[in-house]
């Protein structure tokens, strides 16, 4: 059956001030329920990111004091790095799951999706049921026995 409600969108934010005026300090009325501004921090941020190649990185680390003394100079240059050019975050794109884990434990799929996309009805085309079968979902275009993830909503 369809996945009523099964969609949640999570705006991990690096720039807290990215969050729109009305919603820094109160939910405004216009943001649907399932939206959530996650206000992560630039410095947190780039520790998520240094930790990847972390030899315990499936593991969940709670907090900062977690990541080892000598990923501190890679989450430095990772900061500095998405700062001066915020487009090398799409390199990360494979890792979300494990850069965000912590965010995402509560979900048993995440997908990514960049800002100029309009999702729409999420759930108009979701299946329950696809969901509990597979842990890869992802939508092609007529080429559907390829073997590989298409982009966008994988």
């Amino acid at each position: 059956g369809n996945a009523i409600g099964a969609v949640d969108v999570l705006l991990l934010l690096s720039d807290p001030s990215a969050v729109p005026v009305e919603a820094r300090e109160s939910r405004p009325p216009w943001l649907p329920d399932n939206v959530h501004f996650v206000k992560v921090g630039a410095n947190r941020f780039a520790r998520l990111h240094a930790r990847i190649p972390y030899p315990r990185a499936r593991q969940i680390y709670p907090g900062d004091e977690d990541i080892d003394e000598r990923r501190e100079p890679l989450a430095a240059a990772l900061r500095d790095a998405f700062i001066r050019n915020p487009r090398q975050l799409v390199e990360f794109k494979p890792a979300i799951g494990v850069v965000f884990q912590e965010y995402l434990r509560n979900y048993s799929h995440w997908a990514f999706g960049d800002f100029d996309i309009l999702m729409g009805d999420m759930n108009a085309f979701l299946d329950e049921d696809e969901l509990r079968a597979f842990d890869v979902v992802s939508f092609g275009f007529g080429d559907s026995w390829r073997a590989y993830a298409r982009g966008q909503w994988t």
